[in-house]
């Protein structure tokens, strides 16, 4: 169900940001197989990210090539991994927030470096306003004694991540997925405009009230609505009362294209992160 006319609807902002999809869910990868089941319906790629640090390039994740960086500033992450590690062997409890897992995890000179600069341009919050439930897999742990050996060795890392391999669709962007999913589901399953519209959700009886009237029960729900709107169709008083101390951070999406080929300077690049506050952006992201 969705409030714009037409799928792939609000998904298809993915393909604005330039994401990509990476899954390890069964079930979330068969629908994706079952609306593009051949395999020239995707590319295929090797993740391939920088992160843009006084003046050079440093391969991602950040934390696991400081080998890579100025001698001053390997001497600097290096003191903040050994301290970090020294100090997780004592804690017995768990991290209050995400700059208390940022310092436990690599220390405070990468934590200075480009944990915190890079994470308050993406969420234009400081680390320490947001929780660390949400990292997972999300953010590389490194490993002190191969940093360290790479250090030594003046060598880079390896890929790291869920998405150091990830495909693409060869045609019509992320959005395309979507469409080609919309398509294996039956007609009176899909639903949008203000049939779509969602004006009600009654969380006890598992109904959902839409914009024309239509009531739709349900057993489980997955929302992409805000989780403050999600709260107040759900009209828990109690609930919109603790979404106020929820923050929010928006952002701008700038697509640039240019004729020609790729200047030999940007080479095999995917995207790249940039942590620093000489420049606006954080992330720029090379479709070509």
């Amino acid at each position: 169900m969705q409030h714009v006319p037409n799928p792939p609807s609000l998904l298809q902002l993915y393909d604005v940001g330039g994401h990509v999809i990476f899954s390890h869910y069964k079930y979330f990868d068969d629908c994706i197989d079952e609306a593009l089941p051949n395999e020239s319906d995707w590319y295929q790629h090797q993740r391939i990210s920088y992160v843009r640090y006084k003046g050079q390039w440093v391969p991602y994740p950040f934390q696991n090539n400081i080998s890579m960086l100025p001698k001053e500033d390997q001497v600097e992450a290096l003191e903040g991994m050994i301290d970090a590690a020294l100090e997780a062997r004592v804690a017995n409890t768990k991290p209050k927030d995400f700059d208390e897992w940022i310092m436990r995890n690599v220390g405070e000179g990468i934590a200075n470096q480009f944990m915190r600069p890079y994470n308050y341009k993406v969420w234009a919050v400081p680390t320490t306003k947001m929780q660390c439930q949400w990292l997972g897999e999300r953010v590389a742990a490194p490993n002190l004694k191969l940093v360290t050996k790479n250090v030594v060795l003046n060598k880079a890392a390896g890929n790291w991540g869920p998405n150091a391999t990830f495909r693409f669709p060869a045609e019509g962007g992320t959005g395309n997925i979507w469409i080609n999913v919309a398509k294996t589901l039956p007609k009176e399953k899909c639903r949008f405009g203000d049939h779509g519209r969602v004006q009600a959700v009654d969380a006890d009886n598992k109904r959902v009230l839409l914009g024309d009237g239509t009531t739709v029960n349900y057993q489980k729900l997955i929302s992409t609505m805000a989780v403050d709107s999600l709260c107040e169709a759900m009209r828990n008083e109690e609930l919109k009362e603790m979404t106020k101390g929820l923050f929010y951070s928006t952002t701008h999406v700038i697509g640039v294209g240019i004729r020609g080929s790729r200047p030999e300077r940007i080479g095999d690049k995917c995207w790249l992160y940039f942590p620093e506050d000489n420049c606006p952006f954080y992330r720029a992201t090379i479709f070509s």
